[in-house]
């Protein structure tokens, strides 16, 4: 048994393919399930006498653009059962693959629900590409569930989120809910608002998508829906073992229901909501730092999402400034292993003192959150 992997190449260092692929390299093992990656036809058919001799089938990893049919048609001339695990699919073709995705129209089903709970009248979308696959879908499950009076999308058709920002502050719109694409924009959102006015959370809600690590540790903790990157792993390597064991199947569709996390980012009823308008925007420049530095939480999440006891009571000593020794004594462990992870924090962020590595953590960590999880 075999399973050959694929993706879009240059897709392949995003945090999301690193996530989704880890989740299904797990699976495969727990089942000891040998697997190889592929990246064209012809990297395909080096493998050629181990699918032809083994009980194998091909999994294309999905980014969170469209399926590309073409590259399906192309791979079926292997003569495997094809599973496409993928985020969400807009038009699910009946073609011969097989498919596990997850349910992304829940999760805003979801948000709306809270959204009429706390009674916000103004909900809007910000940073979404408009002209993105998912994120076309996220606006159109928006304008479906949206019953305000008026549809306030601040999207972006160049994928900067800067765009969409200025959309926003330029609106002269009363806005009292924001659903963002995805926690690394929800982030850089954030940190916009506090410029602004640092009691933002009392007067709006924020919601997003992916439930990353990062979303559980930042000021405030962000409600997030989930992408089912764990949960379609598991049905994805379900499906490939009811394939192989049933040559009669030609194919099957699992559709995962998606988990959504209600946090501090959704907590206030009732928000009176922001009069976004030009003479309260930050400057431009300012705006551009933010998001341009966010990208360092982007890499920080590759940090958290292998944490253990240790790494938390390390990132914790580093936080409260604590020297190699201190750090150590609370961890539990020799001060060569703390000088290891954090040479290897430092590596990931590209931190050159392990005073810029505590400064990026204290700007995007709640050290009430950190202590939670440390005592726990």
């Amino acid at each position: 048994m075999a399973l050959f992997i694929t993706c879009e190449k240059e897709w392949l260092n995003t945090i999301w393919a690193k996530e989704k692929i880890s989740y299904l390299i797990k699976e495969a093992n727990k089942k000891k399930i040998d697997y190889y990656f592929f990246f064209s036809l012809e990297e395909l058919k080096m493998y050629e006498d181990k699918y032809q001799n083994e009980k194998s089938c091909i999994v294309i990893v999905a980014n969170l653009e469209k399926v590309d049919e073409k590259i399906i048609n192309e791979y079926k001339k292997s003569n495997m059962p094809i599973i496409i695990s993928a985020h969400s699919i807009k038009t699910l073709t009946y073609g011969e693959y097989s498919f596990a995705i997850d349910d992304m129209e829940l999760s805003m089903q979801k948000i709306f629900e809270i959204i009429n709970k706390r009674n916000c009248k103004h909900p809007a979308v910000v940073g979404l590409i408009s002209q993105g696959y998912q994120d076309s879908m996220k606006i159109d499950y928006y304008k479906k569930y949206n019953k305000a009076k008026k549809q306030l999308i601040f999207d972006t058709k160049t994928m900067k989120l800067f765009e969409s920002v200025k959309k926003l502050f330029n609106s002269n719109e009363v806005v009292d809910a924001i659903i963002c694409s995805n926690d690394f924009q929800a982030v850089r959102l954030m940190k916009i608002f506090d410029l602004i006015d640092p009691n933002w959370n009392d007067k709006l809600l924020l919601f997003s998508f992916g439930n990353t690590k990062l979303g559980s540790f930042s000021k405030p903790t962000i409600t997030s829906g989930t992408f089912g990157f764990k949960e379609v792993s598991i049905k994805t390597i379900q499906v490939y073992e009811t394939l192989i064991k049933d040559p009669s199947l030609l194919s099957m569709r699992v559709v995962v229901k998606a988990n959504f996390y209600e946090r501090e980012s959704s907590n206030k009823n009732k928000p009176k909501g922001i009069l976004f308008k030009p003479s309260i925007a930050p400057s431009d420049e300012k705006i551009k730092e933010i998001i341009n530095e966010a990208k360092k939480a982007e890499k920080l999440e590759e940090i958290l999402i292998n944490l253990d006891d240790v790494d938390l009571s390390i990132i914790y000593g580093l936080m409260l400034g604590k020297k190699r020794k201190e750090i150590s004594l609370s961890a539990h462990c020799s001060e060569s292993t703390v000088k290891y992870r954090v040479k290897g924090y430092k590596n990931t962020l590209k931190c050159d003192t392990t005073k810029q590595l505590a400064d990026i953590l204290k700007e995007y960590i709640s050290m009430e959150k950190l202590v939670e999880k440390v005592k726990n």
